[in-house]
């Protein structure tokens, strides 16, 4: 596990990586804001938002069933405890013990933004595990990221609009 101080310091990973990935797919951990270590995820964003790069990103990862292979996993360390209480339609009536931070959000954004512009993925191809679980059939128990708590709305629709944001504000479009 290392941890990233500056977006720049994915630059080798990103290299070594290029060409091998199609998606991006978001995730929340189901853990406390310190749980960090996952090495399911390539990258994991604590709940004071640190970064912390777990694997390689060209490795596949263990974050989606049927889905690793080409598939770089962002998760945002939240939701356990008491889980969120997320209703099939994304109403959200309890955010539980570790909701998802501002900073977590923020972050997810600009991490999920540079890894796009930096391998290639179009955002079309950056999902949420909610997406994959219900192409997939394996249940729509698989919540993650469907819905955020610091605005209304698709909560992957919200980090890739606050993601093409930030690659604007660095001069490319995603």
């Amino acid at each position: 596990m290392i941890q990233i101080e500056n977006l720049k310091e994915l630059d080798p990973f990103i290299r070594r990586a290029v060409g091998a990935i199609r998606y991006i797919t978001l995730h929340w951990t189901a853990a406390d804001y310190d749980a960090v270590n996952y090495n399911a995820y390539h990258i994991v964003i604590s709940g004071a938002g640190a970064i912390y790069l777990n694997r390689e990103l060209e490795r596949a990862g263990a974050h989606t069933w049927r889905r690793n292979t080409a598939n770089v996993g962002v998760a945002i360390a939240c939701c356990g405890g008491r889980p969120p209480n997320i209703w099939a339609d994304g109403t959200v009536a309890d955010w539980g013990d570790y909701p998802p931070t501002d900073e977590q959000v923020e972050v997810m954004a600009q991490v999920v933004a540079y890894l796009a512009v930096g391998l290639g993925v179009p955002a079309e191809n950056i999902r949420d595990h909610h997406y994959w679980a219900e192409m997939d059939g394996y249940g729509s128990d698989r919540i993650d990221i469907m819905a955020l708590p610091q605005e209304p709305g698709n909560g992957r629709d919200i980090i890739l609009g606050k993601a093409r944001w930030y690659a604007g504000q660095w001069g490319v479009t995603l």
